[in-house]
């Protein structure tokens, strides 16, 4: 994660300071889709996390749990082999991920750009139970 957002920063510094000023429609476009992508990446990320804690608990963190049980944890689980990642990450514009569990299946999201969840800016995946 980190290593993307320093090679997106390089490039983006490197892009000013050889061609001088860029439009800034088409930077602030450009930048926003890195962002989006960044979000994918991460999103990937926390489902393969979630799929290794899931075989190795056999269930899905609950809803009260949410991300924060693939974290490193002072009392873990007898069956726990983690930590997954070492903690929950923020997406590109620096809010946590958001874990979604109900009758229906899983969901990882980012609220996007606007912060709010259920909005059409929204990054993130849900499955339904049948695909799990």
């Amino acid at each position: 994660m980190v290593r993307i957002r320093l090679i997106l920063s390089i490039g983006a510094g490197a892009l000013l300071a050889c061609g001088g000023p860029v439009q800034d429609a088409n930077h602030e476009g450009q930048l926003e889709q890195a962002k989006d992508m960044s979000g994918v990446i991460q999103v990937r990320a926390l489902w393969d996390a979630l799929t290794l804690y899931r075989q190795h608990m056999g269930d899905y963190p609950s809803a009260e749990m949410g991300l924060g049980a693939l974290t490193p944890t002072a009392n873990p689980p007898f069956n726990w082999k983690g930590p997954y990642i070492a903690r929950v990450p923020l997406d590109a514009w620096q809010r946590p991920f958001r874990y979604h569990r109900d009758d229906e299946g899983i969901g990882i999201f980012s609220a996007g750009p606007d912060g709010a969840l259920g909005t059409e800016d929204d990054i993130g995946e849900m499955r339904p139970w049948s695909s799990l």
